[in-house]
């Protein structure tokens, strides 16, 4: 049994980058099953042009900051106004959020699968995961829960496998802004971190 576990590991280790590209596939596959709606007829849904986009439209970079519900909603404001600054018409400004959202999924199967310290075998599932999960409709390919795949970086980012180089770095520290400010979850983890601070003062917050 152990030897033909580690053949498996083996195996997988050698096709990390195919299984990675066939789990992307499969959580592609999984969105347009959810939403066929956000590929074929993209639309603005709920906040997306209540808010996002409104506040764009009547007030510029000034609204890259607004609030809604509580707080702060950094990338969709942002995407929203790089669409209007460079000239995206309206009708097709929401193909640009659904395009935004996708990117975001995208990034975070990129993080989870490279990010979390497991074999191959468990990253893959988890790569399916964040799409597989018996949940509603509602929270798939829009940028008004956007935040939700976006706060799996945060702790990715915080306690997975550290990145390499300085490039990597940047990267994490932009990608972890983002993450932050958009959505409330930066003060969950913010809680956990002082948590394990206080628990390990020599750890920083940090698992590993």
């Amino acid at each position: 049994m152990e030897r033909e576990t580690s053949q498996l590991d083996l195996w997988c280790s050698r096709h990390s980058r195919s299984l990675f590209a066939l789990a992307c596939l499969v959580c592609q596959a999984m969105l347009k099953s959810r939403c066929p709606q956000a590929f074929t007829n993209p639309q603005f849904y709920a906040e997306d042009g209540r808010y996002f986009f409104a506040d764009a439209y009547n007030h510029g970079w000034s609204s890259l900051w607004y609030r809604a519900n509580g707080y702060f909603h950094l990338y969709p404001r942002l995407l929203a106004n790089i669409g209007l600054s460079v000239g995206i018409p309206v009708l097709w400004m929401p193909a640009l959020f659904v395009a935004g959202t996708f990117l975001v999924y995208m990034v975070v199967w990129a993080y989870v699968f490279h990010r979390m310290p497991m074999p191959v075998q468990g990253r893959v599932f988890a790569t399916l995961a964040t799409v597989l999960m018996p949940l509603g409709n509602e929270i798939w390919m829009n940028l008004t829960n956007v935040q939700w795949p976006m706060s799996l970086l945060i702790p990715l980012i915080v306690w997975g496998t550290p990145g390499r180089g300085v490039w990597m770095a940047v990267v994490d520290a932009g990608l972890l802004i983002f993450a932050c400010f958009t959505g409330p979850y930066a003060l969950v983890v913010l809680q956990v971190m002082l948590l394990q601070v206080a628990r390990d003062p020599h750890s920083g917050g940090s698992t590993t």
